[in-house]
């Protein structure tokens, strides 16, 4: 929820509920493709990938 209301904030157009929530889903399938290419068994996390998946 915390993400939907930082969206809405961030942008300075009004926003409605559909277009956040797309928002939101084109993120985390950039980040599931980013981390579903890390080679296999590769348990390192870098600060790139935290900051990724904290929405920074």
């Amino acid at each position: 929820m915390t993400t939907i209301i930082g969206l809405a904030r961030a942008n300075d157009q009004p926003s409605d509920i559909d277009q956040i929530v797309a928002e939101i889903g084109i993120r985390y399938e950039i980040m599931r493709t980013k981390l579903a290419r890390r080679p296999a068994g590769s348990l390192q996390i870098t600060p790139e990938d935290v900051a990724m998946i904290m929405d920074q």
